[in-house]
Parts: C-alpha cells; sequence; structure tokens
C-alpha cells in the first residue's frame, strides 16, 4: 500500500553529528567526554518509584537506560523536550519523565524497568517525534537513541465546541502515538487551536476538564482544519480489592474497555479507589493486575454523567510460567522473541507476555489459573508444546521451541541522500521498522521463505517497491541502498456545487489494474496534495466526510468522477478541481424512555443504511432528549442511540427528516444460577437484534450470577468451562429480573462408520464433525473433527451432550446424520454417503477488482461469457443474482458459483444496466 509523503532530505549537518553514535551503537563505549555516555546503573534516588513498583517491568531483566540524542537540520537541538511514556505512567502508577536536552542535543532519561515505552521528543516550531523502544529486548539498544526534528510541514487547527455549539477554552488538543498523548496544543478563549503535527495518518484527541475525551482520525499535510464537538464527561470509579479478605489494593493497573477498540488506563491509590474521568456514557468492561494478582474476568461497569454507583474489582492471587525459547530440535537459546501466553477463555483481556533474552528465558506475569498456549511473535511455536497448565504454583521449565528468525538490513536512500524515519516493512505482513538518523534499518524476526521489502517516507512523498528475496532461517542479509524513486503526484481542490471550497474532507485516489492509492485531507481553501503515487495509469477517486466516515460525496453532476491520469512515478498532476454535491441534510429528533420522558446525554449515530461505523455522523441529545445530525447526504440512515438506559434503533430513516422519536425499552437484569461445573465456568450474553452486540460478563457468587443494567432485548445466555457447557435463550424485560438455570451439559463420544450408499464399500479420508446449537456451544475443550480411517471408522470427541448433527465429506462423498449424545457415553453412528454434487462454477471470462469499496470490471476475455453478454472493462458491478457484490473484492474471479443463467446488475458511466451470462454448458 502507498502512502502519501513530503519534506526535504536530512541535512548532511545531522548526519555528521550522528554518525559516530550510530556507527558505534551499542558495541562500543562513547567517548569519555562525550555528553551522551550513559551505563546501566542503579534508580535514581529522585524516582523511588521504580524501586516500589519493580513488578511492572519483565521478571530476571535488567533495568537499562533510556537515552540519546535530539538533532534537527541544523545540528543538535539544545533545550528540546524529551518524554518518556508508558501504559503504566498513563495509568497514573509512575510519574512520566520529563527531561531537556543540553547544549549538545543529549538527553539521558536514566535506568528503566524492563517494559515497552514511547519516547518523545518536541520543540518549538519544529515537527514533534516518538520513537517506540523494548527495554525487555536484549536486541534493541536503548542508550544511542538519535530523535530528529524537522521543520513543521503540516499542523492541524480548528475550534473546539461543545454540544450545545459554545466554544470550550483551555481544551487540549493532541496527536495520539499509541499509549501516548504528543505534543498538546491549548485552546484560547475562542476554543482555537494550532497544532504542528508529523506528515501522514493520525488520531488527533480533545479533552477538556468535563467533558468526554473526542478522537477523530485525519490525514495531514500542509495546513488542515478539523473542528470537535465535546460531549458531557462520564465517569467510572470504584475500589480494587483483594479476593477473599477484601483488603484494599494501591498501585493496581486498570483497563478500561469499551465496544471500540480504544482503551484507557487508570491506577489504583493507597486506600485501593481509582477514577476513570473524561470517558463517554456507556457500558465498558475493567481488567486489573497488580503484584501477583489478576482480575478473573471483566468487571462491567456503567459510565453515567453526574457519576455512578462505585465498582468493585477484585483481584485472585496470580502466578507465572517461566521457561525458555531454544531452536527447534536443538537447545540453542534464541533471543528477542515475544512470548505470549493464550487462553480459550472469551473474558480473557489480559496481556500475558515477555520477551526472550539472551539465553533464551523468559517469564510470564500475571497467569491466574488455567489451560494456556504459547505464541511466538504471534505464531504457533514450529512444535506446539503441550498445553501449559497453571494450578496452584508457578509453572516454571516450559521449554518453547522455535524456528531461528532472519533480519533484513540496509539503507533507505532519496536523491542519494539517507532518508530518517521512513517505514520499512515486509510486504503483505506486520513486520516493519523505521530507519535511523543515517537511513539505516535493520528488519527482525523474519519467518523463513520469500519476502518482498517495501520502503517508504511520508515526509519526503515517496516510495520504493524493494526486491523480492528468499531468505534462510538464521540468515542475516544486508542489502544495498533502496531509492525513494516513486513519488507521483496528484494536487487540486474540493469545492461544493456552488465552487465554494470545501475543507477537512477526506479524498483518495486509487490506480485501475493496479494496487497503488493516495490519500489526504483538504485544507481550509479546498487544497489536497496527494504524493507518493506509483503512476503508470488512470485513478479513480471518491471524497468522504472524513478518513473513517461511511459518508460519500457524490459528483455535483453525473455519477461518477472522471478518472485522473498520472504518467509515470515521476509525474505530477496539479489543478485537479473535484465538484462534489454537498446537501448538508439534518436529522432531528427526540430519545425517550418507555414512559415517554427525554433521555439526556445519549449519543446517537447516523449510518449509511446498511453499514455500520463507530466514526459516522453523531450527536448527543441534551436535557429535553433531543438532537440533531447535521451534514448528511441525501438518501437512507439507520439511525441508532447508545446510553447508559439501553439501545434504539430505527433504519432506513430518510435524511431531512424532522420528526424522528427513539424509544428506549429501558433496562431489567438476569439472575440465575449454574451447577455441575467442575470449576467456576465464565458466564456472558450474546446479544440478538436490537439487544447490546457488546458482550455482558456476570459477576459470580458461589453458584449464582448476575448480570445489572442489561437493555431489554433477547439474548442467549452462555456458560462455558473446560468441563462443558450450557446456553438458554431469554428474553429481558425492563424493571424486572429475568431468572435462568443453566447447568453443565457434559460431554460425550460418537463413533461411526462412512460407508458408500450403494455399494456400502467404506470411505476413507472423509473429515467428520458436528454442528447445531449444542456442538456450536463449544466448551473451552469443544468437539474435535476426524478423519475416516481405511475402514470408514472416525472418532469425535468432547461433542456436547443433546442433539448433535453429524456430518462427514469429502471432494468425491458426503452424508450426515442427527445423533443424541450422551454425557460420559459413546454413541456410534453409521453414515452412508452419496457422491458429491457436481460443481456449478462457470468460467465467467472476467476479472474483476475491487476499487475504492466497489466492484469493478478489470479485464473480459474475447468470447467469453461475459463479453457475449456484453460486460466492458470498466463497468461497475452492483448485484449478482440480487445480492450485493462483495465489497471488498480484489482478486481474480473467473470461476464464479452461479446459476445458469446468472445476472448482473451493472453500472456503466450513468446507465443502469442488467446483464444475464450465459454458460456454454449446464452444469
Amino acid at each position: 500500500m502507498r502512502r502519501r509523503l513530503v519534506g526535504v532530505a536530512l541535512a548532511i549537518a545531522v548526519v555528521a553529528v550522528a554518525i559516530w553514535w550510530w556507527k558505534h551503537g551499542g558495541d562500543a563505549e562513547p567517548p569519555k567526554d562525550s555528553p551522551i555516555a550513559t551505563q546501566h546503573r542503579a534508580f535514581d534516588p529522585a524516582h523511588p518509584e521504580l524501586t516500589k513498583l519493580a513488578w511492572l517491568g519483565q521478571r530476571g531483566v535488567t533495568d537499562r537506560v533510556v537515552a540519546g540524542i535530539v538533532v534537527g537540520d541544523n545540528g543538535p537541538i539544545a533545550g528540546a523536550t524529551v518524554r518518556l511514556a508508558t501504559r503504566f505512567s498513563t495509568a497514573g502508577a509512575l510519574t512520566e519523565r520529563r527531561v531537556k536536552t543540553d547544549a549538545a542535543g543529549a538527553f539521558d532519561l536514566g535506568p528503566q524497568l524492563a517494559g515497552w515505552y514511547v519516547v518523545l521528543a518536541d520543540a518549538p516550531k519544529l515537527t514533534p517525534t516518538s520513537q517506540w523502544i523494548d527495554v525487555r529486548n536484549p536486541e534493541q539498544p536503548t542508550d544511542h537513541l538519535v530523535l530528529v526534528l524537522h521543520a513543521c510541514d503540516a499542523t492541524v487547527h480548528g475550534v473546539v465546541r461543545d454540544t450545545g455549539g459554545g466554544v470550550v477554552a483551555n481544551a487540549r488538543i493532541s496527536r495520539e502515538i499509541g499509549i501516548a498523548t504528543g505534543l498538546v496544543a491549548e485552546a484560547d478563549a475562542q476554543g482555537a487551536y494550532d497544532l504542528c503535527v508529523p506528515i501522514g495518518d493520525m488520531t488527533v484527541v480533545a479533552r477538556a476538564d468535563g467533558y468526554a475525551l473526542a478522537a477523530d482520525s485525519l490525514y495531514a499535510i500542509g495546513r488542515v482544519r478539523h473542528d470537535f464537538a465535546l460531549g458531557p464527561e462520564a465517569t467510572i470509579s470504584g475500589k480494587v480489592v483483594r479476593t477473599g479478605d477484601r483488603a484494599p489494593v494501591a498501585n493496581a493497573i486498570l483497563e478500561l474497555h469499551g465496544s471500540t477498540q480504544r482503551v484507557e488506563f487508570a491506577s489504583s491509590d493507597a486506600t485501593g479507589h481509582f477514577t476513570f474521568a473524561g470517558v463517554s456514557p456507556g457500558r465498558y468492561g475493567i481488567v486489573a493486575t497488580a503484584e501477583e494478582l489478576a482480575s478473573a474476568r471483566p468487571v462491567d461497569a456503567v459510565a453515567m454523567v453526574g457519576g455512578a454507583n462505585e465498582v468493585t474489582v477484585e483481584l485472585a492471587p496470580s502466578f507465572s510460567v517461566a521457561g525458555k525459547v531454544v531452536e527447534t530440535g536443538t537447545t540453542k537459546p534464541i533471543a528477542g522473541l515475544i512470548v505470549r501466553m493464550t487462553s480459550k477463555l472469551w473474558s480473557e483481556r489480559r496481556n500475558m507476555e515477555a520477551v526472550s533474552q539472551g539465553d533464551g528465558s523468559f517469564a510470564i506475569e500475571h497467569v491466574l489459573p488455567g489451560e494456556y498456549q504459547a505464541t511466538v511473535n504471534g505464531d504457533k511455536p514450529a512444535k506446539e508444546p503441550a498445553p501449559i497448565k497453571v494450578a496452584t504454583a508457578d509453572a516454571t521449565g516450559i521449554v518453547i521451541e522455535a524456528d531461528r528468525r532472519a533480519t533484513i538490513a540496509g539503507r533507505i536512500v532519496r536523491g542519494g541522500k539517507p532518508v530518517d524515519g521512513a517505514d520499512v516493512m515486509i510486504k503483505d505482513t506486520s513486520n516493519h521498522t523505521t530507519t535511523d538518523a543515517e537511513g539505516r534499518y535493520t528488519l527482525r524476526n523474519l519467518k523463513p521463505g520469500s519476502v518482498t521489502v517495501y520502503g517508504e517516507s511520508r515526509r519526503l512523498g515517496a516510495f520504493a517497491n524493494g526486491p523480492t528475496l528468499t531468505i534462510a532461517a538464521g540468515e542475516a542479509r544486508t542489502l544495498g541502498d533502496l531509492e525513494l524513486n516513486l513519488a507521483g503526484a496528484i494536487a487540486g481542490k474540493v469545492v461544493d456545487q456552488h465552487d465554494a471550497p470545501v475543507s477537512g474532507v477526506f479524498v483518495s485516489f486509487s490506480l485501475l489494474h493496479g494496487r497503488d492509492f493516495g490519500i489526504a485531507t483538504t485544507g481550509e481553501d479546498g487544497s489536497f496534495s496527494v504524493r507518493a503515487l506509483e503512476g503508470g495509469g488512470d485513478y479513480v477517486y471518491q471524497v468522504r466526510a472524513s478518513a473513517r466516515s461511511p459518508i460519500i460525496y457524490k459528483p455535483a453532476s453525473g455519477e461518477r468522477f472522471p478518472p485522473i491520469s498520472v504518467a509515470d512515478g515521476t509525474a505530477h498532476n496539479d489543478g485537479l478541481v473535484i465538484k462534489i454535491q454537498i446537501d448538508r441534510l439534518a436529522i432531528t429528533g427526540r430519545v425517550v424512555d418507555p414512559a415517554n420522558k427525554p433521555i439526556a446525554d445519549v449519543t446517537v449515530r447516523a449510518t449509511p443504511a446498511g453499514k455500520y461505523d463507530f466514526s459516522a455522523p453523531a450527536a448527543t441529545t441534551d436535557a429535553s432528549g433531543a438532537f440533531t445530525i447535521p451534514n448528511l447526504v441525501a438518501g437512507n440512515y439507520d439511525v441508532t442511540a447508545h446510553g447508559v438506559d439501553g439501545d434504539a434503533r430505527e433504519s432506513a430513516v430518510a435524511a431531512g427528516r424532522s420528526d424522528l422519536v427513539l424509544h428506549f425499552a429501558g433496562l431489567g437484569s438476569i439472575e440465575g444460577t449454574f451447577a455441575g461445573f467442575a470449576e467456576v465456568p465464565e458466564i456472558l450474553t450474546v446479544g440478538y437484534g436490537g439487544a447490546s452486540q457488546f458482550p455482558l460478563f456476570a459477576t459470580i457468587t458461589g453458584t449464582t450470577f448476575r448480570i445489572e443494567h442489561v437493555p431489554a432485548g433477547e439474548y442467549r445466555v452462555l456458560a462455558r468451562s473446560k468441563s462443558g457447557a450450557d446456553s438458554a435463550q431469554i428474553t429481558v424485560t425492563a424493571g424486572a429480573p429475568t431468572k435462568v438455570a443453566l447447568a453443565q451439559r457434559g460431554h460425550g463420544t460418537i463413533t461411526g462408520t462412512l460407508r458408500d450408499a450403494t455399494s456400502h464399500a467404506p470411505i476413507a479420508d472423509a473429515t467428520c464433525g458436528t454442528y447445531g446449537e449444542e456442538a456450536n456451544m463449544r466448551g473451552l475443550e469443544g468437539p474435535t473433527s476426524g478423519k475416516t480411517d481405511a475402514s470408514g471408522a472416525f472418532r469425535i470427541e468432547n461433542a456436547t451432550n443433546g442433539k448433535n448433527r453429524v456430518s462427514c465429506g469429502s471432494d468425491k462423498a458426503y452424508g450426515d446424520v442427527e445423533i443424541a449424545v450422551v454425557a460420559d457415553q459413546t454413541v456410534h453412528v453409521e453414515i452412508e454417503s452419496y457422491p458429491t454434487p457436481p460443481s456449478t462454477r462457470h468460467h465467467a471470462g472476467l476479472e474483476l477488482e475491487g476499487q475504492l469499496g466497489e466492484v469493478m470490471v478489470k479485464s473480459v476475455e474475447k468470447g467469453g461469457p461475459a463479453d457475449q453478454a456484453g460486460v466492458l472493462v470498466g463497468d461497475i458491478i452492483q448485484k449478482i443474482n440480487g445480492a450485493a457484490a462483495p465489497s471488498r473484492l480484489s482478486y481474480a474471479l473467473n470461476e464464479i458459483e452461479y446459476a445458469a443463467r446468472p445476472k448482473l446488475d451493472i453500472e456503466r458511466g450513468n446507465k443502469q444496466l442488467v446483464l444475464t451470462l450465459t454458460f456454454a454448458t449446464s452444469p
């Protein structure tokens, strides 16, 4: 994928300052008079919290110094601010370290616990920068960092208002960098702000006292306007206690998980109390850890404006899992690999990982009793170990075999000059890194096989497709310079139907019949610049309300924007004017409770019908329950309301409607019992229809459980454990508890034989498994599938007690039958097999490609069915046999599973056509 980038190559002066630094790296001692000479040392007495909270670091790993230098285009930068952030400092458990660089640009943050951090640097009128480091990883140097600051080439500015339209003075706006908050710009008395940011895509966050945090995604290049609307703040507060004696737990790290991927952090004080402030009203789950303690499952919490009842988070004793990572088939240790513990529990959200050291050792903390599997760098080990069982003590002596990984090193240049801060990655993987001040990079932990290197600089607006090569296990490959030689560009402006410039909209371009794209956000004058394009053809494009918005603006005239050509990777096509239709319609209405009383502080979203996106246009209801969602294009929308009092939804609401009333059904609760489980199960709900789709986890006491604040609707309540599972379909009504009793159904075994229905001969190599309501409850062990042997026999373990449908199939035969499984017994079944029906696939004679979320015809085979039906290259396929075409199709599709004469609904220019394919032979 291509990103669009801009800027100037790093000045020779910067490289001169940093050249000794990087040539010697961590392999040599700095000169005695070097301002950046640092050694491992004891913790600074001024920061005793590091000793007190040593458990936050990986056990058995020496604390390491974080230090380096900050440079700019003209050399070292004195007086720059350097910060060190971690999730623990974000939570408030540790003080965020902050220092100023000295006259030589050097900084020293001192020794740090073995964890992962973000190092951030900024200076006036320069673009802030950041770098991720992992103090746990012996392969990564941490005391010779070089942070480079360039001129401020991109800014985000705008006004912060509240949802009532008033300005919010002194709001704090920043670019979010994972767990850290970047450089902060403070809004003035009129709510106006101006923030310098790196060029590229980012999340920008606005915070203000008394308001819920607001976060939006955008792509910044040049000067981009983005306004914020802040809703009222909700809070969640509570206490962390130890299971059993209920003693308060200080310095616990809490994570707040909501219906989006965003996570908030907090820590408990000396009395065990904690507070999450600045969150949006709604339902959340809280998980927590402390020294040798961890939460067993997410604790349900409801954030309400004006405060809520305190939440109690219980922490149970936890254990560690320790061992070594060695090369497959040997005892040779492997360092620098991330070992993670994974559980089959749906409720398991805690991060349980460690990095292997020079001797291969690792130690993972906060593991609760249970059964786990290990992964190495996100993959199953080459030789998967037996499940790791944790009961009442630490698990030690675990040996994990892994293939030795490879490395690729090289340098990124532009015009022969090194490029710092460039992204380097292996295409089609998540393995990536960034270049240092000399443009050098090392890609680590690469799997053996064929790989393609890709480099890109957003700042310079250029990229390169590097070589494709085959690497062997443990190989250390060094490549030559990779020149960022592709820097095609398209520039212009976006205007509305009245020729007025449109600011803050998102423009995306995609190469026809290729895999290249570019994006930009328009400036205040409507201008945009899309760079780092490969060129060599025509680009189609579209305009959205924002980077993640489902709102797409249509052309002011016609159905499509005409494609624009970029000759090659050096061509610049300027002066494009994109004229869009902006209807500026609104949906206005009210949200009320079952008694028709207004509900305030509810988030209401309008999403184009049939889609869903948390970045869809939203509004917050006022004290009268009223809301207005403005700036919508013409069309139908699904309007949803989510609040602490429930959920409501109405489909196909036309933009412009002003009388919409959304009725909350109210809240109920679920009370139940469970029996027959050998261990305490996890119990949760799965919503249906209009019911909450966010899993709600139960609070368990003895053999009873309770789930509070459940929006009225249809649910399945599910209990799962290693020993079995049970579920029940229930209807929750407002104002009253819904009772349910769950009993572990147990597991049985299914044996059987698969034979041909006609000859009665056994069928080998067919796969047999179970499906159906009972089978799909899936206890933690779950039913296994089995292969038939030469006699046609198969065996399925852990089938759920009750009705099960057993199905056996291969590419030549299939058969199924329904049976009743009895707990702790073996049930035998004979299955007759019939020939697998012949394929209904036909050669359609066309190739399709995904373009900006639509399905386009890429090529048509001369004389084939598509050609004979009149299909042309460039046609947009909207429906296939009346069903919507897949929205993310990006592969060749020459064989289509259709009826004998499939119908294609096609858009061609401004025309709508229905074409029918006819195949020469019937299936």
